[in-house]
């Protein structure tokens, strides 16, 4: 009822205002007033009549659904907004799924990251390894046994023996540790990675020195422990 009274007062409101600006232009053009439609003409002979005010013409109340075309949309609004879901659902019901992503080969990766750092010895070129490889052999000098250790560690032993053999062989600034791989690949046939020598060589500061570096490669050569550890090792003929 509140939104009927207020309309019915805007549309009375808009009927003052035409009336008013009708007469503004009727005296502006100087022209009479034309008498409503629904006034009757008195006869002359008759006596005037006392003025009466000018009754207003009822309004016709029009329904509510005519007059308040908000209500009416507000009354389609759930409608379209259910329509418009069922069409944004089906649009996601009908695309095509996402394709999914190749998973990684992590194995592959990290298989060839270790490769390109951990070699072994048939894998480097040591020309410093192949020449006393080669005097050893000439010399009649015994290898590592495969069974060797010291302190109970293979890896230990077979690096103090490959520093060993390059002081036999007259290495005096000692060898890498890529070339030690190497020395042991060519002369005792066992297999070390490199990065296990070179860890070695700096975890036993007491057995093994670092010597001149070979460019920006590290050398290493026994000290006097070291030379007394490798003299007790397990040898065999080569």
């Amino acid at each position: 009822m509140p939104i009927v009274n207020r309309l019915l007062d805007a549309f009375f409101r808009t009927l003052d205002a035409v009336d008013m600006a009708r007469e503004r232009l009727d005296r502006a053009l100087g022209r009479a007033p034309q008498p409503e439609q629904w006034a009757t003409e008195w006869s002359p002979t008759q006596p005037a009549a006392p003025t009466a005010p000018v009754a207003r013409r009822p309004a016709t109340v029009v329904p509510l659904r005519e007059v308040a075309p908000t209500d009416k949309a507000k009354a389609e609004a759930p409608r379209d907004k259910s329509a418009s879901k069922k069409i944004r659902s089906a649009g996601r019901a009908t695309s095509a799924p996402k394709k999914a992503k190749p998973a990684k080969a992590v194995g592959t990766k990290r298989a060839s990251r270790k490769g390109s750092v951990d070699r072994k010895g048939a894998d480097f070129d040591s020309p410093r390894a192949r020449a006393i490889a080669e005097r050893l052999a000439a010399a009649g000098v015994g290898v590592l046994s495969a069974e060797a250790t010291h302190d109970g560690k293979k890896v230990l032993a077979r690096v103090l023996w490959a520093l060993w053999a390059a002081e036999r062989a007259g290495s005096e600034l000692g060898i890498t540790a890529a070339d030690a791989s190497a020395l042991l690949s060519l002369a005792a046939g066992l297999e070390v990675f490199a990065t296990n020598i070179a860890r070695a060589c700096r975890d036993e500061s007491v057995l093994i020195a670092e010597s001149s570096p070979d460019g920006r490669s590290k050398r290493y050569t026994l000290t006097d422990a070291g030379r007394a550890a490798a003299g007790k090792l397990e040898l065999r003929t080569a």
